[in-house]
């Protein structure tokens, strides 16, 4: 990732965190001055290390610990594609995640939604998930997002390239966050609600430079003015996220799509002189799991060189 977003500054946060173990209620954001309903948590799944109660051999559907985790990634986000719950929570399994991903929806747990009958499929929970999930302990009641219908056509792109991005901040990139706030999940804790959401809002507390740092994540497709609607946007965001932070890193990253895009906002954030530094880049080309892997390496910290490789770019040419 570009060193304008990524700082590979590893700072110790204020607890482990990961899509198994959030900060319920969060500690972490002691010294920030954020509204003080974000302080119940983010709303992410918290899975048990045991199920609370006996397999039936004999019943058509037997629950797997694997499939709390399976059940709480779109009750966190709302609806995610098929592929980015399988890289999440299988790997490389494929044949394993479709017959999983079956049976769930047998059950009733999943609603499966193949898009214009291809082969790409959605993933959105039922009230029985999340009956299932609140029972288990795995989230409250509160936090679970059941919707009505599938996101339509137009808005789903943006839906499931925001959802990829919290899985992968989830996953500890580009660094460990303590709290991770999807736009639904601070529309709906915030009131009155902020002049601007962002898509997401990521945090995390560091005990060497207290309180911490609080970024904002804009996933930009293009079809906001520059000048007249996006830029206005961020300067919003901007003032908020100086409040928040409370002295901390505040940090505005914008993921767009198109080099003349992507060249005409750096010029106008630029000009702007906003109150916090605001990174840009583009979105990857890439669709599918190519497209997750190329959004993961976009994310991810640039790697430390080692001893040998740094001494190897100093050997003259042979």
């Amino acid at each position: 990732m570009p060193s304008e977003i990524c700082a590979p500054a590893r700072e110790a946060g204020c607890a482990a965190n990961a899509v198994t173990a959030p900060c319920a209620p969060l500690p972490c954001l002691a010294g920030f001055n954020f509204p003080l309903a974000l302080a119940a948590g983010d709303g992410r799944p918290r899975i048990p290390e045991t199920l609370s109660v006996s397999p039936d051999p004999g019943a058509r559907f037997v629950l797997q610990l694997r499939d709390l985790r399976l059940l709480g990634v779109p009750a966190w986000l709302r609806e995610v594609p098929g592929d980015q719950l399988h890289t999440a929570i299988f790997g490389g399994k494929e044949p394993a995640f479709s017959r999983r991903l079956g049976k769930l929806r047998d059950a009733k747990l999943f609603h499966v939604d193949r898009v214009l009958g291809s082969g790409f499929n959605r993933v959105r929970l039922t009230n029985r998930g999340r009956d299932l999930l609140v029972e288990h302990g795995v989230m409250a009641e509160a936090d679970v997002w059941v919707p009505r219908a599938f996101l339509p056509l137009k808005d789903m792109t943006h839906g499931h390239l925001v959802a990829g991005t919290a899985l992968l901040l989830d996953a500890k990139l580009p660094f460990r966050w303590d709290a991770i706030f999807p736009s639904w999940t601070t529309q709906r804790r915030v009131t009155p609600t902020p002049v601007v959401i962002p898509d997401l809002l990521a945090i995390r507390a560091t005990p060497a430079r207290p309180p911490g740092r609080v970024w904002a994540i804009e996933i930009d497709l293009g079809g906001e003015r520059l000048k007249g609607t996006l830029l206005p946007k961020l300067a919003l965001l901007a003032r908020d996220l100086t409040s928040w932070a409370n002295g901390g890193e505040a940090r505005i990253v914008v993921l767009t799509r198109g080099t003349k895009r992507l060249q005409a906002l750096r010029t106008a954030v630029a000009a702007a002189s906003l109150p916090v530094p605001v990174a840009a880049d583009l979105l990857p080309r890439e669709t599918g799991r190519a497209g997750i892997e190329a959004l993961r390496r976009l994310i991810s910290p640039p790697a430390k060189p080692t001893s040998q490789s740094h001494g190897a770019q100093h050997e003259p040419s042979q």
